[in-house]
């Protein structure tokens, strides 16, 4: 059993003896009784001496522990001493020596350090404090690694739900961590990515955004400004939204829309792929141009990203009537990577266009 489900277990024991008895008297002395003759693993004791110190069972427990020093019980040495110290008036320097001693022989001075009522004694217990905390500050930092490591794992195979999952989970053990908003960037961008990839597998699909959009009705205009204004308005608050909505209106076929709230709020890398993609399929080819060459010098250090601006850029030049360099495009970038499938199916269409 787990430190934690056998601490939640004292607590809940301890919760339903309380209401049963209507009395901490009572309570104490029926968990005592019990525990009398039980051995208590460490998590179980630390929450029975917790209840007896908020009780003022100060000598209570501290007589309660010293029974338990010979069943092989875990020892709750720091509120042992608490216990102690706040039973008598003061304490006998013999007997802070055999505290300590005991404590040592049973591996346990770091649980003992979390008192200060022994730091005037021994000044080794301030010595204990401090590597316990480092101890649970490395162990922290270990456990937050591990997170950013599995996280960024996840991602790179395209496991978005089990990546936000995680990172959620992560926010919960340290919301403040500064990793999290950068991971929540990365995610982002990762799942922009992916969205923006999945059409360019089907070749048939990838035809759709050279056709002109259906002509949409007042009411179906109506609608999707309504949608708008309301985006437009939460974008103020948390411009986080803003990947999300863009894609909303792309998949609505309301591409600019999607523009306008998009030029709303600061760029990212993931907004300036979905910029592309929205240019492309609104037909605004030139202003595609423009657009990939702004962003062209930091494409050029990453060979992935380098990869999609010369796919969009292939795209835009066909659109633009420039044929025969769109296909040059295309073929150099088939001969780095052969197996660049939907490089290859657009460059197939485009080799059978009689025009």
């Amino acid at each position: 059993m787990s430190k934690l489900r056998s601490s939640t277990t004292m607590e809940i024991e301890i919760q339903s003896v309380l209401e049963y008895f209507q009395s901490p008297d009572l309570a104490a002395d029926s968990l005592l009784k019990k525990y009398e003759e039980k051995k208590l693993n460490l998590a179980e004791f630390e929450t029975l001496s917790i209840f007896l110190l908020h009780c003022g069972y100060f000598a209570t427990l501290t007589d309660f522990i010293l029974r338990k020093l010979e069943d092989g019980s875990k020892i709750p040495w720091a509120h042992f001493a608490e216990a102690l110290f706040l039973s008598a008036d003061s304490i006998e320097p013999e007997v802070k020596a055999a505290m300590i001693e005991g404590a040592e022989e049973r591996f346990s001075l770091s649980h003992l350090s979390r008192t200060h009522n022994l730091d005037d004694f021994d000044s080794e217990m301030k010595a204990q404090r401090l590597r316990r905390r480092k101890k649970f500050q490395d162990q922290y930092e270990e456990r937050k690694k591990n997170f950013r490591d599995e996280i960024e794992m996840l991602r790179g195979q395209g496991l978005h739900a089990e990546a936000e999952k995680l990172l959620f989970n992560f926010s919960v053990l340290s919301p403040d961590a500064p990793e999290i908003s950068q991971l929540q960037k990365s995610l982002k961008e990762s799942q922009a990515h992916q969205y923006l990839a999945r059409p360019k597998e089907n070749h048939k699909k990838q035809k759709k955004i050279t056709k002109l959009p259906e002509i949409k009705s007042e009411e179906e205009k109506k609608l999707l400004q309504s949608i708008t204004d309301t985006m437009a308005a939460h974008l103020k608050d948390n411009e986080l939204l803003a990947d999300d909505f863009a894609v909303a209106h792309l998949t609505w076929e309301n591409e600019e829309a999607a523009l306008d709230l998009l030029n709303e709020v600061g760029v990212t890398p993931s907004r300036t792929w979905i910029k592309a993609d929205l240019l492309l399929r609104s037909r605004r080819f030139a202003e595609l141009i423009d657009h990939l060459q702004s962003v062209e010098p930091e494409a050029a250090v990453e060979p992935e990203t380098l990869f999609s601006l010369h796919y969009f850029k292939a795209q835009a030049l066909w659109g633009l009537d420039q044929k025969k360099m769109a296909i040059q495009i295309l073929e150099e970038m088939l001969e780095a990577r052969p197996n660049y499938r939907s490089a290859q199916s657009l460059l197939n269409d485009w080799k059978e266009d009689p025009t």
